[in-house]
């Protein structure tokens, strides 16, 4: 009685801090509701703790410090009930989804893949043109929270639905998620006093270098979510089966991946406490957090193990909790129609207060994720076999127009339901390159024979395509904001079209631009007004230096670039805010900052920041944020906090006074060995 008393007090001081509400489905309540449905027997009873010599997987010890789940050499043979969970009810039209009834009609599925891919071994003496592996993360009305608080927040796609990044702000405090010499860790750093930093914790995550005695491990892709005295860090350990790894047909057997999720109490900023700690299968894709929920999709390919019983245990999704593992329960797992895949893509929902979470697998993979109220889609880039290929020299070099795009739609209305797929033509370049939008799904792809915009319902049927846009040149940005699409593509010059998208079954362009250079990110900005952070190039189209173009979207039938600003103080300028929108930082005044980096002179050369204006028309730089040495590291990161600024790379943090640009102080690093990211 006292631990129901316990998690009501829970739920319902949850529900006492939630401002925005949250869809039914991720309520903390229904979570534990559903989790609850989904233990079909006591744990013990449907699950085989796993020892041995190597240690692998993200779990945590009381101390905050990863521990190791011990693996034999050997996959174990694990023991669960062949009860299935509350079966996925398929949308009309969807009858090809079914839910497995047994762990035995997935392993039958995986051994009929295995023998196919023998076979081929045999005849061709290569998998790897059948199979599509690779990750990509990348970051909607959303122009950052910062833009409502006094210091800076993580730059979103979708206002209200957070995503990890390698830096937070809270205004007080910055928690940064590293790996160097000393390995992986997150440091808490105290910015009250905006003149000086202040290191007040250090959180070690164990993974990097070696773990036990015949594995090595590597800890990465690490990022953090930060909610009022809550931490939360996601990332990927990957282990080397050194010794005694079982053979398989395409060497994943020696190389594992799993996903940790640990959740830290940090109402005393200088002693972090473990809440609890979760492990998934397979590599993190990505994330998002919703008033303490946090989504996490990731994908586990399937290891094809010669050995029949290797390959069993092998062919169930595993998550793991409190050094123990466990098999996705058989009816959390979604059998469908694509037939080559030979990897899950794993959908989890986690109340971080109260920990109970939901999961759900799909025959499939991901590279990108767009999520918002009810919604998530998920993209895999799928390119084409290298026999499909024309020629030696396509083989070599891919462009985007010789892939399409699966696109998983999953709904969160009530539970993790999954809706289906569907492939399209082309290659999506990023999480920007779709959305939902009343009821329909909008997906912008680069073809062979152009840039395509398609409108899908929600049982991801075409209802409008608008194609042929900018033939022989790739998408380089995009963004969907309401009715109206903005695309950029490239190939020498810098085309942005505008569509519009009022009709979904008649998507049309009402405006082109064409301007020297690209932008690789387009950022809302004021009404009628769009910021594009890129390059500008030479005359063989190469880029150059850092290039900021401000955009008058106002009239959609004459977009005009208004002005630009092109920093060509070094033979090569960049931004960190051209590959990850994370980088770009939107001002609670509305001006907006974002790194800038320097490379290709015969000395080092200064990276930092630089902070701009975009009034009536015109851009202006505000102020620049240069360290007092140079060190050759990229700048990733920019953040304020009342009247300071901060700039973050891989060799250090430095504090700058938000007006003047004068160095506050500096926290090095000096075994910088790269970012988290």
């Amino acid at each position: 009685m006292r631990k129901q008393e316990k998690n009501q007090a829970i739920l319902n001081r949850i529900k006492a801090e939630t401002k925005t509400p949250l869809p039914k489905s991720l309520a903390p309540e229904r979570i534990a509701e559903r989790a609850a449905q989904e233990t079909v027997a006591p744990k013990k009873r449907h699950s085989a703790r796993l020892v041995g010599a190597a240690a692998a997987a993200a779990v945590l010890l009381a101390a905050g410090v990863f521990a190791a789940v011990h693996f034999s050499a050997q996959p174990p043979t694990l023991t669960a009930p062949e009860a299935t969970l509350e079966e996925a009810v398929p949308d009309a039209g969807d009858a090809h989804l079914r839910t497995a009834e047994s762990y035995a009609q997935v392993e039958a599925r995986f051994l009929s893949l295995r023998d196919e891919a023998a076979e081929r071994a045999k005849a061709d003496g290569s998998l790897f043109d059948r199979f599509n592996t690779g990750s990509k993360e990348s970051t909607d009305l959303a122009a950052g929270t910062g833009k409502d608080a006094s210091y800076g927040t993580t730059n979103l796609q979708v206002e209200g639905v957070d995503e990890g990044d390698i830096l937070k702000n809270d205004g007080d405090f910055l928690y940064i998620a590293r790996h160097d010499d000393d390995g992986a860790y997150v440091d808490i750093v105290d910015i009250r006093d905006r003149q000086t930093l202040k290191r007040l914790a250090r959180i070690p995550l164990a993974g990097s270098g070696v773990s036990g005695e015949s594995q090595d491990c590597l800890l990465d892709s690490t990022q953090l979510f930060v909610s009022g005295d809550t931490l939360t860090v996601y990332g990927c350990e990957t282990v080397w089966h050194t010794e005694n790894a079982p053979e398989s047909y395409d060497g994943l057997g020696a190389v594992q991946s799993r996903t940790f999720v640990a959740v830290y109490d940090i109402s005393d900023r200088t002693k972090p406490a473990l809440r609890f700690a979760q492990a998934v299968d397979g590599r993190p894709v990505s994330a998002r957090m919703q008033n303490g929920a946090l989504l996490l999709v990731t994908e586990y390919s399937v290891p094809l193990y010669k050995n029949d019983d290797d390959l069993k245990n092998a062919s169930i999704p595993c998550y793991y909790e409190n050094g123990v593992k466990y098999r996705f329960p058989a009816g959390a797992v979604c059998l469908t129609e694509n037939d080559d895949a030979r990897s899950f893509l794993t959908v989890t929902v986690l109340d971080t207060a109260a920990g109970a979470v939901q999961h759900k697998a799909v025959l499939g993979a991901g590279t990108d994720i767009y999520c918002a109220d009810d919604t998530l889609l998920v993209a895999s880039t799928e390119y084409a076999p290298a026999g499909d290929l024309a020629d030696a020299a396509d083989m070599a070099v891919f462009r985007p127009a010789d892939a399409d795009t699966r696109l998983y739609a999953f709904s969160l209305a009530d539970g993790i339901r999954y809706r289906g797929s569907v492939l399209l033509e082309g290659a999506v370049l990023d999480q920007f390159s779709m959305d939902a939008y009343n009821g329909f799904y909008r997906i912008a792809t680069t073809t062979p024979d152009g840039c395509v915009v398609t409108v899908l319902n929600e049982q991801l049927e075409t209802v409008g395509r608008k194609d042929g846009i900018a033939p022989g040149e790739d998408i380089y940005a995009a963004r969907f904001l309401g009715d109206t699409a903005y695309l950029v593509t490239f190939y020498q010059t810098d085309p942005l079209f505008v569509l519009d998208l009022s009709d979904p079954a008649a998507p049309k362009i009402t405006g082109e631009l064409k301007v020297p250079g690209f932008s690789n990110y387009l950022h809302p900005i004021g009404d009628g007004w769009l910021v594009g952070v890129g390059a500008q190039t030479d005359e063989a189209g190469a880029a150059a230096s850092l290039k900021v173009s401000l955009f008058d979207v106002r009239d959609p039938a004459a977009p005009r670039e208004a002005d630009t600003i092109v920093f060509d103080t070094a033979p090569y300028t960049y931004s960190a805010a051209q590959s990850d929108h994370r980088a770009f930082l939107e001002l609670a005044d509305g001006t907006f900052a974002l790194p800038v980096s320097c490379s290709g002179a015969a000395k080092l050369l200064p990276s930092g920041a630089c902070r701009l204006s975009a009034e009536n028309g015109k851009l202006r730089v505000l102020g620049s944020f240069t360290p007092a040495e140079a060190s050759g590291f990229e700048t990733l990161r920019v953040t304020y906090a009342g009247d300071a600024f901060y700039t973050l790379s891989a060799d250090a943090l430095t504090a700058y006074d938000l007006t003047s640009g004068a160095v506050y102080d500096t926290l090095d690093y000096p075994d910088a060995g790269g970012m988290l990211s």
